[in-house]
């Protein structure tokens, strides 16, 4: 298959359109539109939120303002929800130039759990969805690192040590003193 910019030199007419395709996560919030109106109008736009109204309403706004856009009922903290989202978008031909990650939630909105399963496992499936152990592992030791250092503040208080241990490279080791 061409993009319909693209000449047919071999004769075969198998073009689509390659408009390219713009995904925003948390689409329906005042981030995502704002995103979504100034990428509308050289983008396709693919909205992600879980919740089909706000979907639709976000689509019936974007529309009058000229930005043509699909609304997609997508869990990003559910990986087999986050591979629909992009085989959605990348339905017809279209291909995935930008993914823009307004998703998440603040500490008014939620349980401490909440927060982390959205922000933090929904991030990394947006933006991970090729995630190698090697990465994955990186992440989860600097989140380590830095919980307990802010648990060292806490228990320092209390003449309390907090301690981490982990497996780091000898060059680490020395910059850490």
């Amino acid at each position: 298959m061409r993009c319909i910019s693209e000449p047919v030199l071999n004769g075969e007419d198998q073009r689509v359109d390659c408009t390219p395709t713009a995904i925003i996560t948390g689409g329906t919030g005042g981030m995502g539109l704002a995103t979504a109106r100034l990428m509308g109008h050289d983008h396709r736009i693919v909205l992600a939120d879980l919740d089909r109204t706000r979907l639709d309403d976000a689509a019936r706004e974007l529309a009058m303002a000229g930005v043509e856009a699909l609304g997609v009922v997508c869990d990003i903290t559910d990986k087999a929800s986050v591979e629909q989202l992009f085989q959605r978008a990348e339905s017809e031909g279209s291909h995935v130039r930008a993914v823009v990650h307004a998703a998440g939630i603040s500490p008014h909105m939620g349980t401490a759990e909440r927060i982390a399963r959205i922000n933090a496992t929904g991030t990394v499936n947006i933006a991970g969805r090729k995630l190698k152990p090697g990465l994955a592992y990186a992440i989860s030791k600097n989140f380590v690192h830095w919980y307990s250092r802010y648990l060292a503040a806490e228990f320092e208080e209390r003449g309390a040590l907090v301690v981490s241990i982990s497996r780091r490279s000898r060059w680490n080791c020395l910059l850490d003193g």
